[in-house]
């Protein structure tokens, strides 16, 4: 199932009492985590060959509601490098048209992973703007250290 037709299954009322439960520290943003979910039940997915992979996190031998979310392009050559894929820069278009992988449905109930997903997608800002300049910043960070270690290594 792609995540834009179980996004579209649910109303945010029926997602809120779930992500709260999950992201309690979250609450101060509700509003704009609703915004964006909102934006979503709206926006046309784009193609993606991107899997979406929700674990359970487990603690001292138990579950707990913690998850990791990735995702995972098996298109891909077979390498762990080459196949991740650093989902919160990826614009939500592609998001909704990610396949939720099947582990994911094992471990957690449908709003559960609208919930995680819609954590996951906002990490980095509550609009696609706010997103692509985090990137756009950590791509220029990245370069300024290139530099600068190419100038201390000549």
């Amino acid at each position: 199932m792609k995540l834009y037709h179980l996004i579209r299954s649910y109303q945010w009322l029926q997602v809120l009492p779930i992500f709260l439960e999950l992201y309690a520290d979250e609450k101060p943003n509700i509003v704009s985590h609703e915004r964006v979910f909102q934006s979503l039940k709206i926006l046309l997915p784009k193609e993606s060959t991107v899997t979406l992979e929700i674990d359970r996190l487990w603690e001292d031998g138990e579950e707990t509601n913690y998850a990791e979310v990735y995702g995972i392009d098996y298109t891909l050559p077979e390498t762990v490098l080459t196949r991740g894929v650093a989902i919160e820069f990826v614009v939500w278009e592609e998001w909704l048209f990610m396949e939720i992988g099947k582990d994911a449905f094992e471990e957690w109930s449908d709003t559960e992973i609208i919930s995680h997903a819609l954590y996951e997608m906002t990490l980095e800002g509550f609009t696609q703007e706010d997103i692509r300049a985090s990137f756009a910043s950590i791509v220029a960070k990245a370069t300024r250290l290139k530099e600068e270690y190419q100038r201390l290594k000549n």
